[in-house]
């Protein structure tokens, strides 16, 4: 077998070889990263199964989110004015800007948060990103038959 040892590593070494038995301090040294290694798989098997775990209550949590911003955005249309619906099908998402949605909206979700309806906490960009699909959609459809 041979190893790489870095040239100021070396140069130490030499100073030093009539002290340090160099087959030793490498066995012990490789028969040490063993043993670390050798005792990972548990652990790093219970990590990727707390990570999968992790990301799909996320993926559930930006599901239900998406999902609620197109139910409602879908129910608000029944209502809406024209210039509500230029507004929302003109705006441009953006995970950095809050988007401010219509008080009545706002209070529903609020209602259905205290009282527990939701499986998961709301996700507001993904909500966001649902409410503002069907109102670019529709807006885009009406825009020009109006």
């Amino acid at each position: 077998m041979c190893i790489h040892i870095p040239d100021g590593t070396m140069a130490k070494v030499k100073e030093n070889k009539h002290r340090i038995n160099i087959s030793r301090v490498c066995s012990a040294a490789l028969l040490k990263e063993v043993e670390m290694v050798s005792n990972l798989p548990p652990m790093l098997s219970e990590t990727e199964r707390l990570i999968a775990r992790l990301r799909d209550d996320m993926q559930k949590q930006h599901v239900e989110s998406f999902n609620l911003g197109v139910k409602l955005a879908q129910a608000y249309l029944s209502r809406i004015s024209h210039d509500q619906l230029s507004y929302w099908g003109s705006l441009v998402f953006s995970d950095s800007k809050k988007l401010v949605l219509p008080e009545e909206v706002d209070d529903y979700i609020e209602r259905c948060s205290l009282e527990r309806k939701f499986k998961h906490p709301l996700h507001r960009p993904s909500f966001a990103k649902g409410w503002l699909g069907v109102m670019k959609r529709s807006w885009e459809t009406v825009r020009d038959k109006i």
